[in-house]
């Protein structure tokens, strides 16, 4: 038994310390707006191109992020991202302050709901360039006949993070 605390010990001390977050924000699909895939997820997996705009909240003075890509998807998930977007970063005023160009990270890595591959990104340029982006939503709106009939678009709300 001794060893076993010896090597969780070793383990431990030689592992990286947890990233901490730059930024953690709300975030909403636009009012009026949804993310919306082309074709419409359905039961079995196919690519489809996911658009969105988003509203970044209680971080900073807000922000909007856009992003269109294309997404391998079914009802169960999200996975190998590709495309990008920008974020608008607001001021005290209101105005645009700042902007951060964001790229899609490819992954194999299943996603809890096809709309939560927006969050597997990076930022390239500008704001917070170098930050890994993370998150997760939660629809607000009906997605039970997503294998029936297939989800052309989804609204939801959740936190998205940006981590150095």
């Amino acid at each position: 038994m001794p060893a076993v605390a010896v090597l969780l010990a070793a383990a431990l001390l030689t592992a990286p310390a947890p990233s901490k977050p730059a930024l953690t924000c709300d975030v909403s699909t636009a009012p009026g707006s949804a993310v919306t895939f082309t074709p419409a997820v359905g039961l079995l997996p196919r690519t489809v191109r996911v658009k969105a705009v988003l509203n970044l909240g209680n971080c900073r003075h807000g922000a909007t992020m856009t992003i269109d890509g294309t997404v391998h998807a079914s009802c169960a998930g999200g996975w190998r991202a590709e495309g990008g977007g920008r974020i608008e970063w607001f001021g005290r005023k209101g105005g645009v302050e700042a902007s951060s160009t964001v790229e899609l990270v490819t992954s194999d890595v299943a996603t809890a709901n096809p709309a939560d591959i927006l969050f597997n990104a990076r930022v390239t340029k500008g704001r917070l360039k170098g930050a890994k982006i993370g998150g997760s939503a939660t629809p607000t709106s009906e997605t039970g006949g997503c294998a029936l009939t297939g989800l052309r678009s989804v609204t939801g709300v959740g936190m998205i993070t940006f981590t150095r």
